[in-house]
C-alpha cells in the first residue's frame, strides 16, 4: 500500500505544477512462444530497457511529457507485464 500512495501522491504533485496535463498509459506484456519453457522475466527487462532507451532519444519525449512511472504487475496466469503512465 506504501508504493500505493506513493505513486498517487507523485501524480498528485506533477498534476498540481501542470494544470494541462493529461495521461498516457500503456501496458506491455510479452508472450512466450509456445513450447519456450523459459522464464519470461529476461525478455521483459530486454524490452523495458529498449522501450525506455528509444523513448528518452526522441525530441517529442523530452519536449512533452513531464513525468512518468512504471510497474511491473502480474496478470492472472502470473505473468509479468509492464504498465507506464505517462
Amino acid at each position: 500500500m506504501k508504493h500505493f500512495k506513493q505513486l498517487v501522491n507523485y501524480h498528485s504533485s506533477i498534476m498540481r505544477k501542470h494544470k494541462k496535463a493529461g495521461s498516457l498509459s500503456i501496458s506491455i506484456r510479452i508472450l512466450a512462444p509456445q513450447g519456450v519453457n523459459e522464464p519470461i522475466t529476461p525478455y521483459l527487462k530486454y524490452f523495458i530497457k529498449k522501450f525506455f532507451n528509444n523513448s528518452r532519444s526522441r525530441k517529442a519525449f523530452s519536449k512533452n511529457i513531464v513525468g512518468y512511472y512504471w510497474v511491473i504487475l502480474l496478470n492472472s496466469d502470473q505473468i509479468p507485464y509492464l504498465h507506464i503512465n505517462f
